[in-house]
């Protein structure tokens, strides 16, 4: 075969998951026929809108795993980029959920060499069809559950689904022991219908990696935790009407969540029922304040990420509109409150012996310490709450990045990036008379100034202590 007749065919694009949501790591060309040798001077490529750097360049499978012969197949493995110019997701301005961008372009030159003659290749391809997720491809276990609800607001039955994905290490299958589970509730922005947005957009993958695993045993010594992401088609704080309100109203998913959380125990009968954690960023932290209020013999523990669960009843017009001074159209920010306690003294009451760990940063614009889980922070001590704990940090910086600052809101990266290791002084929040602050001092050092400990001992991370919450009878 003459080696003019050589050609791309197809470009591939591998999707990572990084601190900021997904990005393109890696494209894999597809050729026409096998090439002996690919050169690494004189390549170049465009991914979205933006050139690329090629870190390394090689012949490999159609995973993208190097091989030693010759191959159809060429990698070109990218730089870290954050950036929105090459994210393959775009935020939908009027749904204000991530959605998978129409359009990808791969745009590549490099040369290879045939019969020992180097010829170039280009490529020109949409290929956001054309997706690899290795970091999403450990959640095996996928589907969803659908059934009929009232609907808080116009007591309507109506069909409602939930779509979920599981990790489910093979070793505790092995174990002969009860396993715990992690339950991840998503954020507004990674609402919908398809699971690896819920996953991709917050690097929830994270918790499957060997680090936040390794933190988790059985009694027979296994190490890890199954793992279970469920994505709600909406908003976790949609009342009914299909909006995002601000957690003042019942959640519609409430009753469908618990079944889809039951309906998963049906098919894993692994799980430890003593050792189910639920938890959250933002939309996801109400939901899982709303799950404990609902249901609170069920679960083990709680973290927290942004919580946005309202401390007073927020003020509506005649319409039943918020009323704002100014509107912040993803989250009203400047709303005004009522005299009215949403999170009342017996939702206290019912929270206080539920061992719960919140960590918010201090510069995050929308969900607002005073507003929301510092008043609820200090109330639950005042009720005696001894297992409850409070990380604040100052900014939300890249690990990844070293240097970077990212959204304030996006405290879903400390979590991941297992950076919640201290906690705030009870009793400081507990003497404070401080009606902002509430005697919360921010710190990127750990989120605090203590160690959270109890009869057990004394933990060196969120994760850490997760571990050790085992449901009481």
């Amino acid at each position: 075969m003459s080696d003019n007749l050589i050609e791309a065919t197809k470009a591939f694009i591998v999707i990572s998951g990084f601190e900021w949501g997904p990005g393109v790591s890696k494209a894999i060309i597809s050729l026409s026929r096998s090439a002996d040798a690919v050169n690494k001077n004189g390549s170049s490529i465009i991914t979205g809108k933006k050139e690329r750097k090629i870190t390394d360049i090689y012949l490999s499978d159609e995973k993208g795993n190097h091989v030693s012969g010759s191959s159809k197949y060429v990698s070109l493995e990218l730089n870290i980029l954050f950036d929105s110019e090459v994210s393959p997701f775009y935020y939908n301005e009027t749904t204000y959920q991530n959605e998978w961008i129409s359009e990808y372009i791969i745009n590549a030159t490099f040369q290879v060499t045939v019969d020992g003659k180097e010829k170039k290749i280009s490529l020109n391809q949409n290929s956001i069809n054309n997706r690899i997720l290795p970091d999403t491809a450990p959640f095996t276990n996928r589907g969803h559950f659908s059934g009929k609800y009232k609907n808080p607001m116009t007591n309507e039955e109506e069909l409602l689904t939930l779509q979920y994905g599981a990790y489910e290490p093979s070793q505790l299958r092995e174990d002969n022991a009860k396993n715990p589970l992690i339950i991840w509730l998503n954020g507004q922005g990674e609402g919908g219908t398809d699971i690896d947005i819920c996953m991709l957009g917050n690097q929830v993958t994270s918790l499957a990696k060997p680090k936040i695993q390794s933190y988790f045993t059985t009694q027979n010594g296994a190490k890890g935790a199954y793992v279970l992401a469920i994505q709600t088609s909406t908003y976790w704080m949609d009342g009914g009407d299909g909006k995002n309100n601000l957690g003042d109203i019942p959640s519609r998913y409430t009753e469908i969540l618990m079944d889809t959380i039951k309906h998963y125990l049906t098919i894993n009968t692994d799980v430890d029922t003593n050792r189910i954690y639920i938890g959250g960023c933002s939309n996801g932290a109400f939901m899982s304040m709303t799950m404990l209020l609902t249901y609170p013999n069920y679960f083990a523990a709680s973290y927290q990420t942004c919580e946005p669960y309202p401390f007073m009843v927020i003020k509506r017009d005649e319409k039943g509109e918020y009323i704002s001074a100014g509107f912040n159209p993803v989250f009203p920010t400047n709303v005004v409150n009522t005299e009215e306690r949403f999170m009342t003294p017996e939702k206290i009451q019912i929270l206080k012996d539920i061992p719960m760990w919140f960590e918010q940063s201090e510069d995050d614009p929308l969900v607002i310490g005073w507003r929301y889980g510092f008043p609820t922070y200090k109330e639950l001590l005042k009720a005696g709450a001894k297992n409850c704990w409070f990380s604040y940090f100052q900014t939300v910086e890249s690990v990844t990045l070293p240097g970077t600052k990212f959204f304030g809101h996006w405290s879903w990266v400390r979590l991941f990036n297992d950076q919640i290791t201290k906690v705030q002084d009870r009793e400081k929040i507990l003497n404070s008379t401080d009606t902002k602050n509430y005697g919360f001092v921010a710190t990127n050092d750990g989120g605090g100034t203590k160690e959270a400990s109890d009869e057990k001992g004394t933990y060196k991370s969120i994760f850490a202590w997760l571990n050790s919450q085992v449901k009481k009878h």
